[in-house]
């Protein structure tokens, strides 16, 4: 499956993966950025963690992009 985020390269294709794993009866979700999250107790509450974490990254992107569009906005104010 090909996914892009707006700071990606145009180029490659990205296969989605299992993202949450057990290891030694603990579980962990890795993120895009190759890190590992955890451990959780249950396999539950590693996709609850994960879903939240992927919710605070996408509000974290509108809130950029928020912030990108309020300077240009200032910039053109400002402009004589």
């Amino acid at each position: 499956m090909y996914c892009r985020r707006s700071c990606d390269d145009d180029h490659g294709t990205h296969y989605r993966t299992q993202r949450v794993n057990c290891v030694d009866g603990e579980y962990f979700f890795a993120t895009r950025e190759s890190r590992w999250h955890g451990p959780f107790f249950t396999r539950e509450d590693a996709e609850h963690q994960l879903a939240l974490y992927v919710h605070r990254m996408q509000r974290a992107e509108q809130g950029a992009h928020f912030g990108q569009q309020l300077a240009a906005q200032a910039a053109l104010s400002h402009k004589p």
